[in-house]
């Protein structure tokens, strides 16, 4: 039984973060002989756009995977320092920031390719650069600010951090 409500959610999180994992997973088995011939043995063997699939398809397992062992495996005498949270914290933001920023690129692609109305793509892409634009300076802004508590999660986020959310 888990001794506190801080304790329970961390578990919580950890079997949703493992229940992730496995479905990500299980949909790369079942797709990965159409992804090959579709995706990677295509015209091009390049391309931007089969970078951002990448980015899309395997950057989110690797952090799922990467996130996890924080709440599951660590040993009650091991403390972590304010500098050792705000790295892992960083490398969380970034890599969730580059996995949005890539999807949305795609569906910019989608708009350009189907609709080819110049209006509307520029006026997508001026709002795609702005929420990059604010995420950077939300992240910048306030990640010096977080407070963490023994195991690293965030305990206390500045009222700014909502803009990268």
């Amino acid at each position: 039984m888990p001794s506190s409500p801080h304790t329970a959610a961390i578990q919580i999180s950890n079997c949703i973060g493992i229940s992730a994992i496995a479905f990500v997973l299980w949909d790369i088995c079942i797709t990965l002989d159409q992804e090959v011939e579709q995706i990677w043995r295509g015209s091009q063997p390049r391309s931007h756009t089969k970078t951002l699939y990448f980015i899309c398809r395997y950057l989110p397992v690797t952090l799922l995977v990467s996130t996890l062992p924080i709440g599951l495996t660590k040993p009650p005498d091991v403390s972590y320092t304010h500098h050792d949270c705000f790295i892992w914290q960083l490398y969380q933001l970034i890599t969730t920031m580059i996995i949005f920023s890539s999807v949305e690129f795609i569906m910019l692609l989608r708009e350009a390719l189907y609709n080819q109305n110049r209006s509307i793509s520029l006026t997508l892409r001026t709002l795609y650069y702005v929420e990059i634009l604010l995420m950077v300076i939300g992240i910048g802004t306030t990640i010096q600010r977080f407070r963490y508590d023994t195991n690293c999660l965030s305990v206390n986020l500045p009222p700014m951090a909502i803009i990268f959310a």
